[in-house]
């Protein structure tokens, strides 16, 4: 019984085991992790770059992400990116359309995601203090190294 997981729908897997469904869920479960991953980086990154200027700026970057993020998401995962959406859909009537396993599957994918994201803006988006003879000199992360133009 090999399913392709593009084409798969939670209503098919009602007849199928816990392992089963991890297995054949596995694509999904990847793009809850980078979803909830990259949302993360963008909500730390608006929130240095917008700090008190507006509100509103931090907002809109947050939904442009999160639309590009669905948009992408949604065939394949749902695009939940977000544990509340997962639990919500766990508790529907409708229980048999969406697998408890695979609900719990999701939140652990999502609680991982977000932890990654939040250790990539903190390297991202924190100050690396490089010792010089005259004192410290504050610099700013934008990638894995940070050059310092003074040597």
């Amino acid at each position: 019984n090999n399913i392709n997981p593009f084409e798969m729908e939670t209503h098919h897997m009602g007849h199928m085991t816990s392992q089963e469904i991890l297995r054949n869920s596995l694509l999904k479960l990847v793009f809850e992790f980078l979803g909830t991953m990259f949302l993360t980086i963008t909500f730390n990154a608006t929130a240095l770059q917008f700090k008190s200027e507006t509100f509103v700026g931090q907002q809109v970057a947050l939904l442009l992400a999160l639309w590009v993020m669905i948009i992408f998401g949604m065939n394949i995962s749902g695009a939940h990116y977000n544990p509340a959406v997962s639990l919500a859909y766990m508790l529907r009537k409708d229980v048999g359309r969406y697998p408890r396993v695979l609900g719990f599957a999701y939140m652990f994918s999502q609680l991982l995601g977000a932890i990654l994201g939040a250790f990539i803006s903190w390297f991202l988006l924190s100050p690396i203090t490089l010792p010089i003879s005259s004192g410290a000199i504050p610099i700013i992360a934008s990638g894995a190294i940070a050059i310092n133009p003074l040597w």
